[in-house]
């Protein structure tokens, strides 16, 4: 099922343009500067930028163009910046199920949390590289990612945040929820789904200390998750 019709809580749709052959020097500069205002701590607290909900808005529809970019420019660029650990969980976690003024943010957040989960399928992927292409991109550096959200997103606290943004919607009764209710509760069922779906490092007694956790996570957080 394509992502995008499970993901669809934009305000409003980008329009198609064409992009710079350069993708990377012109997008960098630019969310990297995004990622600047969404805020950063102080006194050893996340404090949110006042333009937050706006620049995560914004850095959804940045991930909106690798959607006609084999490289997956945007995603390479979002895990150099390391966002997901710096910014967007420690956002999470002063949003979610705090106040009404805040939970905006909080649904933004498990939106792009949601989307740079999404289960990455090589085979798929390699497939559908135009023919004039040599096929030589490297998607390791995408699965190292994926992996390295899947362990910031099962640290304490995480978990419980998200689920702490769907519960006023699942509350509701049936007949009071409306089609937005639905489409958050959605979010976070299949942001759940991708964590299930991202394979651990195979067990190896070579690995790094880092790369050990990496390949037990499922059985490292016992009860938040479990995949089949």
């Amino acid at each position: 099922m394509d992502m995008h019709h499970i993901i669809n809580l934009s305000d409003e749709e980008e329009s198609n343009q064409g992009e710079p052959l350069d993708r990377r020097a012109i997008l960098t500069p630019a969310i990297q500067r995004t990622i600047a205002a969404l805020g950063g701590i102080e006194e050893g607290v996340y404090r949110l930028g006042d333009e937050c909900y706006g620049c995560l808005k914004d850095l959804k529809k940045f991930w909106r163009k690798d959607d006609t970019d084999d490289e997956r420019t945007v995603a390479r660029i979002f895990w150099e910046c390391r966002v997901l650990q710096n910014d967007l969980v420690p956002i999470l976690l002063e949003t979610a199920g705090k106040s009404a003024a805040t939970h905006k943010c909080a649904i933004a957040v498990a939106d792009l949390l949601t989307a740079m989960t999404w289960p990455i399928d090589i085979a798929d992927e390699l497939m559908e590289l135009d023919e004039e292409r040599d096929g030589n991109t490297d998607y390791t550096t995408l699965i190292q990612a994926q992996l390295a959200y899947k362990a910031a997103l099962l640290q304490p606290g995480v978990i419980k945040a998200l689920i702490d943004i769907a519960i006023p919607y699942i509350a509701k009764d049936r007949r009071h929820r409306t089609e937005r209710d639905g489409q958050v509760v959605n979010v976070i069922l299949h942001l759940f789904r991708n964590l299930a779906f991202i394979k651990d490092l195979p067990p190896n007694t070579h690995l790094s200390s880092n790369q050990a956790e990496l390949s037990s996570l499922q059985v490292s957080r016992p009860g938040q998750l479990t995949s089949h």
